[in-house]
């Protein structure tokens, strides 16, 4: 399970609900660290985090992945033709 610390968009890119841990809910590394011996703990709960592998990828992750197939200037292209609009 991976745990993120960047971008507070990732949500965006992530392939499905619950399949990271986000450092940003924890208010402090104590705590993100009592949260994954919980897990670790707990193979019951840590089970549940994994459930999101066996459901169909978010619609956004499976758009987000399509688009990098265009060049990027087709990319650019059809974000600045959505701002115009």
């Amino acid at each position: 399970m991976p745990i993120y610390l960047g971008a507070p968009n990732v949500e965006e890119y992530a392939p499905g609900d619950n399949c990271y841990i986000c450092a940003r809910k924890f208010k402090t590394v104590k705590e993100l660290a009592n949260y994954i011996e919980y897990l670790s703990n707990s193979p019951e709960e840590y089970a549940k985090l994994l459930i999101w592998k066996e459901k169909l990828l978010k619609t956004s992750f499976i758009e987000k992945a399509r688009s990098q197939n265009l060049h990027h200037f087709l990319r650019l292209s059809e974000r600045l033709s959505d701002l115009l609009d």
